[in-house]
């Protein structure tokens, strides 16, 4: 019997996406709510959690305040790293999150405009 979530969803494994080299990328995403809020998180695959957002089965905040937009994203190396960076950015005042996201590790984050 494969095991489930909380709603009663068969929980999968990530398959290729999000692995680099055998290696699993992980990203920490802000997300623009419908109501003009930012939601900070993490992921090792940033398609499927951006989807889980919107389709209301993600979090409880982002649950109520759909649709959400990727506002911006930085990869990391590892989940550790993931959650130290998720962090930093949530004990940023609101302005300085989507910057400092964009503009982590000397490389530019993926920014998605919308």
């Amino acid at each position: 019997m494969s095991p489930r979530n909380m709603q009663g969803r068969t929980l999968t494994t990530a398959g290729a996406a999000g692995m680099v080299g055998g290696m699993s990328t992980w990203h920490v995403y802000l997300l623009r709510c419908a109501d003009g809020t930012f939601y900070c998180g993490i992921t090792n695959n940033l398609d499927r959690r951006l989807a889980q957002h919107n389709a209301g089965v993600a979090s409880k905040y982002t649950r109520s305040r759909t649709p959400v937009r990727l506002e911006a994203s930085a990869p990391v190396e590892s989940k550790g790293e993931a959650l130290r960076l998720e962090l930093r950015v949530k004990r940023m005042r609101r302005e300085r999150k989507a910057d400092f996201l964009r503009s982590w590790g000397g490389q530019p984050a993926v920014l998605i405009m919308g």
